[in-house]
């Protein structure tokens, strides 16, 4: 079990039991005022019921009876209520009235032995008392046939000391509760947990080359959307290791043409006694190592290219860079005998990697000089609208046959029967760094509908 999901589990726990004792204890405090209320209104209920009986009996009959248990007799004959105790049960509870029987004069006709020493109170109704003995609510009625008033007492501790033992018998067994409450709630979330524990054990048994989608049944709905993104950096990763180990491949076929080619050359130069003969195979070592030379840095350009990290966002003036690769493969399309041209128009600032904008826009020149043939024209162009810096590589010359056009971007391939030397890289590199600039890069026709064309549209930089 990990540190992680055990954690998680912890502070479930915590949580749910926090909420749990917040809601039980507002309850209680709920409980508490509701069951004050609910007694207030049936003592109230049965004083005024007590009264009404006091009034329909023989109050010449009335026995008052000696003090009951809480009450002291005064040195006047008095009863006073002693204080309540801290706890009372349901036995120690007073089951009489006590009361007072006044003449409309004011003068006392009759009281129970242990009623509160309470002056005359005209008034009638609900009325609450402070006295030494403690706290009273009492109740009067007045009987308008024979002119006396009947005013009975509860006692406020006695009312307290009840609501706090009805309190108390709920507030036990919750409390005796929760613990178990606890137990089963972590029971609940492990049971809950345990497709992550699983995946966590899938996850950490699988060694670097099992990149295989995590399943997904039994999963919970809120760790869906993460098992997902995980399946999705998985297949990007498969995806990824089958692009270097092609890439890999390919790198080392290419790069055993002209190594090989070397060697061969070395042989030639070693073993030739004429001076003409030695120095033919040495070119040809110098120009074996060229092309090593060139395929290794392309190598290096399309591997920076693929990096995963987006490259500098810095302002590049497109127009600018492509004015500077003309001019410097200006002689080697003469050498063609070709016609290189450049067009510009508005503000071609754009936001990228000037090296790696340099590269791309050198190699469809370069590709074009070297497949083009003998004689074209080769244009390049650089327009800005609104939203858009379209870079355009054209020329006349023999062009592609559709039926390979569509394999052009595809590393190390080169259309059949053209005779050109190269490494079939330039396209997919050129394609890789326009994906990272956020460009799109197409194959299109050449100039007056013949040739080859190759267009990349780069989101404009807005100043």
């Amino acid at each position: 079990m990990s540190r992680t999901m055990t954690s998680l589990r912890a502070r479930l726990l915590v949580l749910l039991l926090s909420v749990v004792a917040a809601v039980w204890s507002l309850a209680l405090v709920g409980a508490w005022f509701e069951a004050h209320h609910e007694l207030d209104e049936l003592f109230d209920r049965r004083l005024q019921e007590s009264a009404r009986m006091l009034l329909e009996l023989d109050l010449e009959d009335l026995d008052p009876g000696p003090p009951q248990r809480g009450e002291e007799i005064g040195d006047d004959g008095t009863a006073r209520r002693r204080a309540p105790p801290d706890e009372l049960d349901e036995h120690s509870l007073p089951d009489r009235v006590e009361y007072q029987v006044w003449r409309r004069d004011g003068s006392l006709l009759l009281r129970s032995a242990h009623a509160p020493a309470i002056p005359f109170d005209a008034s009638g109704g609900h009325r609450a008392f402070e006295m030494d003995s403690g706290h009273w609510q009492s109740y009067a009625h007045w009987d308008t046939d024979h002119g006396v008033q009947v005013r009975v007492f509860d006692d406020e501790g006695m009312r307290r000391v009840l609501t706090g033992e009805i309190i108390s018998r709920i507030a036990l067994p919750l409390g005796l509760a929760l613990p178990l409450l606890a137990a089963l709630i972590w029971v609940a979330v492990s049971r809950a947990l345990l497709p992550l524990d699983r995946l966590s054990r899938d996850v950490t048994t699988r060694d670097a080359g099992h990149l295989a989608p995590l399943p997904e049944t039994s999963i919970p709905d809120e760790a869906r959307p993460l098992i997902r993104a995980l399946n999705a950096l998985l297949q990007r990763l498969a995806h990824s290791l089958a692009a270097e180990k092609r890439f890999t491949a390919d790198a080392a076929h290419e790069l055993r043409t002209p190594l090989a080619a070397i060697r061969a050359q070395a042989q030639v130069a070693r073993a030739s006694e004429d001076p003409a003969g030695r120095a033919h195979a040495l070119d040809g070592i110098i120009e074996g190592a060229d092309r090593a030379t060139r395929l290794a840095v392309q190598l290096l350009t399309l591997s920076r290219a693929e990096q995963d990290s987006s490259p500098p966002a810095t302002p590049v003036d497109l127009g600018e860079l492509a004015r500077a690769c003309v001019a410097g493969r200006a002689g080697n399309a003469l050498g063609h005998r070709q016609q290189l041209a450049l067009h510009r128009e508005g503000n071609t600032l754009v936001a990228g990697d000037a090296d790696l904008l340099e590269a791309l826009c050198g190699n469809l020149i370069d590709n074009a000089i070297a497949y083009a043939g003998e004689g074209c024209r080769i244009e390049v162009e650089v327009r800005a609208d609104q939203d858009t810096v379209r870079l355009q590589v054209k020329d006349d010359g023999v062009g592609v046959d559709p039926a390979h056009r569509d394999r052009l971007l595809d590393r190390f391939y080169r259309a059949p029967g053209n005779r050109a030397t190269g490494s079939g890289l330039g396209l997919a590199i050129s394609r890789q760094i326009a994906q990272r600039h956020g460009a799109t890069l197409a194959l299109t026709t050449g100039l007056d509908t013949r040739g080859f064309g190759v267009q990349v549209d780069f989101p404009a930089l807005r100043s």
